[in-house]
């Protein structure tokens, strides 16, 4: 807050940096395929898409377990993400990332607004954006969450945090990200299937033929295109939300 009691200018998320965000996302996929088509990384990769892929119903609740866990600790959720679309595909996949990155938001959202508040608080401390974020929630909860998570301006692990540490009831938090993650965690988990099978370990016995990899490819686009379109849409929303 200002001398005068006005609010802090807070600067909307920045387009290309929102761009860019996604276009790095779509080369690390490219990435992970050429890495993994070399020795023995390829051996590696496709081990454990094997193990994953092989354990059946206790290795999906498994790996969700995993996810959530990795949530409150900060490990990056795209990358577990991607892991569940290079086992298991990306309708599976998809199936087991939704919850297990709602799932590892809502316990690291407990975390930081039970245990680890003190460390939050330090954490976020030198952030403006922070109090901004509290003063939108306080008004609207679940509008604010879902444009935070299409655009966000604070990395998935941070946002949950600051939210921990904001006014905003469970429910608008918990249904607001199952809902706003949906986009990008759908991107992440087909970019992962689409390496996998550039890659050849994909578990599922098909051989890549060059129709299967068109359609891979092109929902790939597909989806990016539509996740830039949304994201664009709700940074626009978000920025008129933080600067009231």
């Amino acid at each position: 807050m200002s001398e005068a009691g006005g609010r802090a200018p807070v600067a909307p998320p920045r387009a290309g940096w929102t761009r860019g965000r996604f276009v790095i996302l779509a080369l690390v996929a490219v990435a992970i395929a050429l890495a993994a088509s070399k020795l023995p990384i390829k051996h590696a990769s496709a081990a454990l898409v094997h193990e994953l892929h092989g354990a059946g119903g206790w290795g999906m609740v498994l790996f969700v377990l995993v996810f959530v866990v990795a949530c409150v600790v900060l490990v990056p959720s795209s990358a577990l993400s991607l892991a569940a679309g290079a086992a298991w595909g990306t309708v599976v996949g998809s199936l087991l990332a939704i919850p297990g990155s709602t799932l590892g938001a809502i316990a690291a959202f407990f975390v930081a607004r039970t245990l680890a508040r003190p460390w939050a608080r330090r954490r976020l401390a030198n952030r403006p954006v922070v109090a901004a974020i509290d003063r939108a929630v306080g008004d609207r909860g679940f509008q604010t969450v879902v444009l935070l998570r299409l655009a966000p301006i604070l990395p998935y692990n941070l946002l949950n945090v600051a939210l921990g540490l904001s006014s905003v009831r469970l429910r608008d938090f918990a249904l607001g990200s199952l809902l706003g993650m949906l986009p990008l965690t759908i991107l992440c988990v087909h970019s992962g299937a689409v390496a996998a099978t550039l890659a050849g370990i994909a578990d599922d016995g098909v051989p890549p033929t060059r129709e299967r990899l068109a359609m891979l490819v092109v929902g790939l686009v597909a989806t990016l295109v539509v996740v830039v379109i949304v994201t664009r849409r709700a940074r626009r929303e978000l920025a008129l939300i933080l600067g009231q």
